[in-house]
């Protein structure tokens, strides 16, 4: 029987294939997501109710998500913004999404019914919102529901903003809408002009009588 002898790679073969194995790897590496790259509030634009720059909320998350947040714009006048980003990188989610709202809803009335969630690679949730709904949602009762939420989905960040788009929806919805809060204003407008016209007229007609 003829001895087989082990075979070695010659030097030259062996260094090409390792040179090889490294280019390869690395640029897995920079082509993977990274939670190290982070996204610019300024380089972002609107996308709808669901601005997923970072690819973590499924199709059907992003569709129940859509159908809240237009369902209780059209009923209350408040709009839901959902966001994931692969960092916020120096900045807090919640001032990031302070930022965003910022840049994407330049009408400050509007801004004061709006409300942004941000979520990052590392699950950190943050929230920006203006002051209409913060009269209606307080500071304490959001992070309650972020809370809550952490514990819906695990890893997948779908099932956990359609877990908060469902009670801040629910939660804002237990305030008037935006047409009823405007007629209201302006009822009460109404009633304190009609008390100074009445202030006015007794005035005059004292005056009229002592003359």
């Amino acid at each position: 029987m003829r001895p087989v002898q082990p075979t070695h790679d010659s030097p030259r073969h062996s260094w090409t294939r390792g040179t090889l194995a490294l280019f390869v790897a690395a640029l897995s590496i920079l082509t993977m997501p990274s939670a190290g790259r982070g996204e610019n509030p300024a380089d972002l634009k609107q996308q709808g109710y669901v601005n997923d720059f970072a690819n973590y909320i499924d199709a059907e998350s992003s569709d129940k998500i859509s159908d809240i947040c237009k369902e209780l714009e059209e009923k209350t006048g408040d709009r839901l913004l959902f966001v994931s980003v692969h960092s916020t990188e120096n900045l807090s989610s919640g001032k990031f999404a302070e930022e965003l709202l910022r840049q994407w809803i330049a009408v400050p009335e509007l801004q004061e019914h709006s409300m942004a969630v941000v979520i990052n690679a590392h699950g950190d949730l943050g929230f920006s919102y203006g002051s209409a709904v913060e009269a209606v949602v307080p500071y304490e009762k959001v992070h309650a529901i972020i809370r809550a939420s952490l514990g819906v989905g695990g890893a997948n960040y779908g099932p956990k903003f359609v877990y908060l788009a469902q009670q801040l929806a629910e939660a804002i919805e237990g305030k008037p809408s935006l047409w009823a809060r405007i007629q209201d204003k302006l009822s009460s407008v109404w009633v304190l002009f009609l008390l100074a016209g009445a202030v006015l007229f007794l005035v005059v007609r004292r005056v009229w009588q002592r003359v």
